[in-house]
């Protein structure tokens, strides 16, 4: 496992996150991976409920976790019964995969849902990017 760093985004990680979403998104060029980052980084700017997350290795952005705190949630819009952490955005660098980066962002989430009383998290994963096995657990209350 590789430790990081993990710290809010800032318009620095610009870059290396579009570079990321051009390797992990369905992004056709260079240009629609930026548009895309510009997307995210409006969001955060403009919603006190939501979130970006950064996983920094050697000074490099490369992972990328936007979480949402909030009642709907999910491809049809879905209702919690409750408030609840949703992972929105969860992009790590294919050079960093499989290194533990994820697990760390996922612990950030849930520390951040934890500190604001949610006792849900909810994470939708389009299968064709699956790349890795993982382990779901529940720590309890």
């Amino acid at each position: 496992m590789i430790l990081c760093i993990i710290r809010p985004y800032s318009e620095r990680d610009s870059d290396d996150y579009a570079n990321t979403l051009l390797k992990t998104w369905p992004c056709d060029n260079i240009q629609e991976a930026r548009e895309n980052v510009i997307i995210a980084a409006k969001r955060i700017r403009e919603s006190k409920n939501e979130e970006l997350w950064v996983a920094e290795v050697e000074g490099r952005a490369v992972g990328f976790l936007l979480v949402e705190f909030t009642r709907a949630w999910g491809h049809k819009g879905e209702a919690f019964d409750q408030e609840a952490v949703g992972i929105d955005w969860f992009d790590i660098n294919p050079e960093f995969q499989g290194k533990g980066i994820s697990k760390q962002l996922l612990a950030k989430a849930e520390e951040r849902g934890r500190a604001r009383g949610e006792k849900e998290l909810a994470l939708w994963i389009l299968i064709a990017h699956v790349t890795h096995e993982f382990q779901t657990h529940d720590k309890g209350d």
